[in-house]
């Protein structure tokens, strides 16, 4: 009878411990394993948004001569390309995708570089805001253009448009999403615009005539025509009284 207690005991103790092995496997992972970290979905720290600051002011004006750095972008980053319609997740993708653009533009412009706009990091929404312009020179102006060969002159007749990027990041500072997109012209601020300057015209106008006192020019000739017209009339009288 002993012995049999103790194979029962033996047996309950296997089971015991086969079930603490068997659910360990299945918590230490969940426990472990997470993507980006254990700070992955908490907002970013502000040295956090300075440091992906300060790298992209490094890094984005050499984006056609040098590889881009991605050592603080998240290994399943998301890009969302609005220029080319296209949405990219995986740092080798977006890695692939980043050269294709870089690679077609340096075939297709014989000269082209990028220059950082303007940067600001926001804390509320844990974002870093990037305004991007990209400068070049097509062959067809190089073409029928040979003083674009120089220099001097080609840095200062430059062709551009400008760009809009939003990186988002985790509570490890590393960059998860960023998009890219062409800034659009906004025609309510141009139609602001044009009303501001009428009516500036309009002030600058009204007081030189106040200051002037004097008749305009269609003023003066309708005068001197009105004028003439009643010294011919009275010359004909004269002439008329004579006969």
């Amino acid at each position: 009878m002993l012995a049999c207690y103790c194979r029962q005991a033996v047996a309950s103790f296997g089971l015991k411990t086969a079930g603490k092995r068997s659910v360990w496997p299945t918590l230490a992972p969940r426990r472990t394993y997470a993507i980006g970290g254990p700070n992955a979905h908490e907002k970013p720290l502000p040295f956090q948004l300075e440091h992906v600051q300060r790298r992209l002011t490094e890094t984005l004006p050499i984006f056609f001569r040098q590889h881009m750095d991605f050592t603080f972008y998240h290994e399943n980053v998301v890009c969302e390309d609005y220029i080319f319609q296209t949405k990219k997740i995986g740092l080798d993708n977006v890695r692939r995708h980043i050269g294709m653009i870089a690679g077609t533009c340096k075939i297709l412009f014989p000269h082209v570089h990028m220059t950082v706009v303007s940067i600001l990091p926001v804390l509320e929404d844990g974002t870093v805001r990037v305004r991007w312009r990209m400068e070049y020179i097509s062959f067809y102006r190089l073409l029928f253009n040979p003083r674009l060969w120089f220099f001097d002159y080609r840095i200062k007749n430059l062709s551009w448009f400008d760009g809009f990027s939003v990186f988002t990041l985790d509570g490890n500072g590393d960059v998860v999403k960023f998009t890219i997109q062409r800034m659009r012209r906004d025609d309510s601020l141009l139609q602001e615009e044009s009303a501001i300057n009428k009516l500036k015209k309009m002030m600058n106008v009204m007081p030189q005539q106040q200051n002037k006192g004097a008749p305009s020019v269609n003023m003066t000739s309708f005068v001197d025509s009105e004028a003439q017209r009643r010294q011919h009339q009275g010359s004909e009288s004269g002439t008329s009284n004579k006969s």
